[in-house]
C-alpha cells in the first residue's frame, strides 16, 4: 500500500478533528476540590469560639456526566468534601477574627456548613457543541443559646464549549463554583452577624 504525503496529512486531520471533538472528556473523569474561599480580613480578635462541622449531605454523591448521545461518562470526586473544606473554612474564619474548634464546646457557637449539592453536566447540545451545567448549593446553619438560622447560597453556572469538558476544566468550573458559595457564605453581614453578636 502507498500512503501519498496529501493522503497522510488528510489522516492527521482526521485524527486531530475526532481528539477535537471528544477534547480530553473521553472517558471518566475523576476530579479534585480546592476551592479558594474569599473572607473579608478583621483588623482585631473577635471575643467568639466556633464550633465548626462541615458535611456533604449531597444526595447525589457522582458530580455528573459528560459525553454525547453515542457515548457518557461520569464524573467524580477524588476528594472527601468534609475533610478538604472542614480546614479552608476555619482558616476564613480565623482570618476574620474568630478562633475555630471542631469539637463540642458548650460555650461555643455551633457553625455547620452543609454541601448539598455540587454537580456538573457537559453533554451534546441539539446545536452545534457542547452546553455546560454547573450547580454548587451550601447550606450555613448557626446555632446559639438564642438564636438558630439557616440560610441556602447557590451559584449556577452555564457555558457553551466547542467540545465537552476536559478534566481540568471541570475541576476549575467546580472550584470556582464552589468558591463562589462559600466565599458569598463568609460575606454574608447576616450571618457574620449572628456569629458575633
Amino acid at each position: 500500500m502507498t500512503c501519498t504525503t496529501s493522503s497522510i496529512v488528510k489522516l492527521v486531520l482526521a485524527t486531530l478533528f475526532f481528539v477535537s471533538a471528544w477534547g480530553c472528556a473521553h472517558g471518566p473523569q475523576f476530579v479534585r476540590i480546592n476551592p479558594e474561599i474569599k473572607a473579608p480580613a478583621s483588623a482585631k480578635s473577635l471575643d467568639v469560639l466556633v464550633e465548626l462541622t462541615v458535611l456533604d449531605t449531597r444526595a447525589v454523591k457522582k458530580i455528573g456526566t459528560t459525553g454525547n448521545d453515542k457515548a457518557r461518562f461520569d464524573i467524580t470526586l477524588k476528594d472527601d468534601i468534609a475533610t478538604v473544606l472542614a480546614p479552608k473554612v476555619a482558616a476564613a474564619l480565623e482570618t476574620q477574627g474568630m478562633s475555630v474548634i471542631s469539637k463540642p464546646d458548650v460555650t461555643a457557637k455551633k457553625l455547620t456548613i452543609s454541601v448539598d449539592r455540587l454537580s456538573l453536566d457537559s453533554l451534546k447540545s441539539d446545536g452545534f457543541g457542547y452546553m455546560t451545567l454547573v450547580n454548587a448549593e451550601v447550606v450555613a446553619s448557626i446555632d446559639t443559646t438564642t438564636t438558630r438560622f439557616s440560610k441556602r447560597y447557590t451559584v449556577s453556572t452555564e457555558k457553551e464549549m466547542s467540545s465537552a469538558s476536559s478534566t481540568q476544566t471541570t475541576q476549575e468550573m467546580l472550584n470556582a463554583a464552589l468558591s463562589k458559595a462559600l466565599s458569598d457564605v463568609l460575606a454574608d453581614d447576616t450571618l457574620i452577624g449572628v456569629l458575633t453578636q
